[in-house]
Formats: structure tokens, C-alpha cells, sequence
């Protein structure tokens, strides 16, 4: 993978399973996460297992009047994954 430094990726999704996976990967490579969650169980897990490197939200993805929060904390994002279950 090239490097991502310097680069902002959000992960919808990015708090369990293959979002959280790729939020490790990003972060190893350089990128400054912004994962987003909702379940208060796996923003944990994500924080101690992620450490201080990235930002850990937890908000309803659906939810736009959240992102403007999202991006006066962390700054325009360069990537934008998702990977979430909906229902």
C-alpha cells in the first residue's frame, strides 16, 4: 500500500469488523483516521485497540447534520469508506 500520510479518511462503519481492520491498516500507513460508529461496545474496542491515532465518533452515519462537527474537528477528508450494516 503507498503511504497515506497526511491523508484524512473516514470510515463509516469503522468502529467493528472490516472497517475497524481497515482503520488499523490506514494507520499504519500513515493516514489520520476518522472512524465512525454507534455501538457503545465497539467505540470502546476501537479506541483501545486503535489507541490515540485516529477520531472516534459515534453518531448515526445517516445523520448529516453531524458531518459539519466531523469536519471542524478533523478537517476535509481525502477518502471516505464505508462499511456498514444498515437496519
Amino acid at each position: 500500500m503507498p503511504s497515506l500520510d497526511g491523508k484524512i479518511i473516514v470510515i463509516i462503519g469503522g468502529t467493528s469488523g472490516i472497517g475497524l481492520s481497515a482503520a488499523t491498516a490506514f494507520i499504519a500507513h500513515g493516514a489520520k483516521v476518522v472512524a465512525v460508529g454507534r455501538a457503545d461496545e465497539h467505540l470502546a474496542k476501537a479506541k483501545k485497540l486503535l489507541g490515540k491515532a485516529p477520531y472516534i465518533f459515534a453518531t448515526e452515519a445517516m445523520d448529516s447534520t453531524t458531518a459539519p462537527a466531523r469536519r471542524n474537528r478533523c478537517g476535509y477528508s481525502n477518502r471516505l469508506m464505508t462499511s456498514m450494516l444498515i437496519g
